[in-house]
């Protein structure tokens, strides 16, 4: 009996020792299935061991030194600083491997559409769904490229070739960005773009291309003379990210150095390249220390914008039916010349804001209505190359060609790295203040419809548009404005070709009322008055920017908005820009005495 007991008691610790080690076995593994990001210098070694066992060489991590009597990056003034939104970049020459500049480079983040690179990398070269990946940013587009592979086994293979290439803290758990959980360090992505640099140069030679077919680039880089291709990204998670190669000058070089500008969890990407490049060729001298001396000091220039923040909002942009027919006979199919004429003063913006009247779709049925619009898609990643951030959908042309449309237009705004407000999935998000920061101000937007069929609202589960006469319409206002310092609320209302009315009046000093800041009014196709209210600003209409209304001078002109606010967050300067619109559906300042 008491050898029984002996036995019984041993077998119970067995089982529960068992039960124990499959246990912490189970955490292992989940933990190595989930997280890459948390190898220890111990797992790298044996992953290079797995490496060499199946005939493959992890690449080796990036060290560069400098030798005496060598050419090298030097500061030319150490008091010049640089000072960008960016949380984290690097700068570096792509021949040299050397690192120029720095910030928080093993800090890991969200990556967005920069993930897509290696979707790139590991697809066929000759698949022409590459160019719709890269210069549109397509999201199912990367999800194709991942299912003609086998979905899992596809993400599997881009975080095995994530290993291979050293890049030990760098994760994905999608082809396209979407998810969070991809994500990386400016280090890492440094190893990854040296990779693509010298071994599969044809993603960067996709990425530099303006245009190719039907397909548009939307990363606005492109248009510097200086880029020589990369790419973007945007998620709520992510903020902006960047990978983007320059062929640049220095002083005293006769030959541009190969620099790649690596960016996370920007505010804006766009603007911290270029003050990025603007910075290397003021301060940063390339070659023997020895005659660094011999240089004069580079100046401290300030920069004019650091103390405001330049909003900028356009009227309408309708870009269907004449206008479209305007850009397939004289613009060869690119939209970008629309704009050619109002370039420089879109340039002027912190941040862009426009209302896209109508869905940009290839997608859905018509409803029939009286009018009913759809945009060639195309027109969105024109719209986020040109400069613009945001754009609102709740106008009374959004359902025009359904839900299936609808929905498609604002996967592909978000695909274009641009934002969308009035109008989401569901209740939830269409109540949701979308909120973009500037040196340290959070500014929010809020869109409503007031012009809107019943049947477009958002429900709970369904995909639809924002009322001004919702019930919450002061609270949905009261709770954007406690999230952010300067609230702007946009709306879609009034009657066509006429003065504000009083229903536009009420809502918009309630707006402020309820914590709004600017009030900015589209619909009537004319440019409407605008009157100052409780510290505030109202502007009922801002009229047509693009629109093929070609058969009244009233509906051919328009009003650019540009407020200027201080970083208390308070209005400090308002420059109203009429515009008028030509033949060919140009807009363009009018200049008045």
């Amino acid at each position: 009996m008491r050898l029984f007991k002996k036995t019984l008691k041993y077998s119970v610790w067995i089982i529960i020792i068992i039960i124990i080690g499959i246990f912490f076995s189970s955490l292992i593994i989940k933990g190595f299935s989930y997280s890459y990001h948390y190898i220890n210098s111990k797992s790298k070694l044996a992953l290079q061991a797995w490496a060499v066992q199946n005939n493959t060489t992890v690449e080796p991590t990036i060290i560069y030194k400098k030798e005496l009597d060598s050419p090298s990056y030097y500061l030319r003034n150490q008091e010049l600083q640089l000072s960008v939104s960016a949380e984290a970049y690097l700068v570096a020459d792509l021949k040299t491997q050397e690192i120029i500049l720095e910030k928080n480079k093993d800090q890991i983040f969200p990556l967005a559409s920069v993930s897509k690179l290696m979707t790139a990398l590991l697809s066929d070269p000759e698949d022409q769904l590459l160019y719709p990946l890269l210069l549109e940013s397509s999201n199912s587009v990367a999800e194709k490229l991942a299912k003609k592979m086998e979905r899992d086994e596809f993400i599997r293979k881009m975080n095995q070739e994530a290993i291979l290439l050293g890049l030990f803290n760098t994760y994905f758990e999608d082809p396209s960005g979407l998810s969070s959980q991809n994500s990386s360090n400016v280090f890492d992505l440094f190893k990854l773009i040296k990779h693509i640099y010298n071994d599969k140069n044809y993603i960067l030679e996709i990425t530099k291309q303006e245009k190719y077919k039907g397909w548009v680039n939307n990363n606005s880089l492109s248009r510097e003379k200086e880029y020589q291709g990369g790419k973007g990204g945007y998620t709520d998670a992510a903020k902006k990210t960047l990978i983007a190669t320059f062929s640049l000058p220095f002083i005293n070089q006769e030959n541009n150095r190969e620099i790649v500008i690596i960016l996370l969890k920007s505010d804006d990407r766009y603007k911290d390249a270029k003050k990025i490049i603007n910075y290397l060729k003021q301060n940063i001298y390339y070659g023997l220390e020895k005659e660094l001396a011999t240089l004069p000091l580079a100046e401290i220039i300030p920069e004019p914008k650091d103390n405001e923040i330049s909003l900028i909002f356009t009227g309408d942009i309708m870009l269907n039916r004449g206008v479209r027919k305007s850009v397939e006979q004289n613009f060869n199919n690119d939209y970008g010349f629309l704009f050619v004429n109002i370039l420089e003063s879109l340039e002027e913006a912190d941040i862009l804001f426009g209302n896209l009247e109508g869905p940009a779709s290839d997608q859905g049925k018509d409803v029939r209505n009286l009018y009913s619009f759809r945009m060639n898609p195309v027109v969105l990643p024109v719209l986020s190359r040109l400069g613009f951030d945001i754009v609102s959908v709740a106008n009374n042309h959004a359902n025009d060609w359904g839900q299936e449309a609808f929905k498609d237009t604002l996967i592909r705004i978000q695909e274009n790295g641009l934002m969308f407000v009035g109008g989401g999935l569901n209740k939830a998000e269409t109540e949701k203040v979308k909120i973009i920061e500037r040196d340290g101000i959070k500014i929010g937007f809020l869109g409503f419809c007031d012009v809107c069929s019943i049947n477009v609202e958002s429900q709970e589960d369904q995909p639809g548009l924002l009322f001004a006469n919702n019930p919450r319409f002061k609270e949905i206002i009261n709770e954007a404005k406690n999230e952010v310092d300067f609230l702007i609320t946009t709306f879609h209302w009034g009657n066509e070709y006429v003065k504000a009315n009083d229903r536009q009046k009420k809502f918009a000093r309630l707006a402020i009322d309820s914590g709004a800041n600017l009030v900015i009014g589209h619909h009537p196709h004319v440019a409407q008055e605008t009157e100052k209210y409780k510290g505030g600003f109202i502007a009922y209409s801002l009229g047509n920017f693009i629109f093929d209304q070609s058969w009244s001078e009233e509906t051919m002109k328009g009003l650019i908005l540009e407020v200027k606010i201080n970083k208390m967050a308070e209005i400090i300067e308002i420059n109203k820009k009429p515009t008028q619109l030509n033949k060919f559906f140009q807009p363009s300042l009018i200049l008045k005495n």
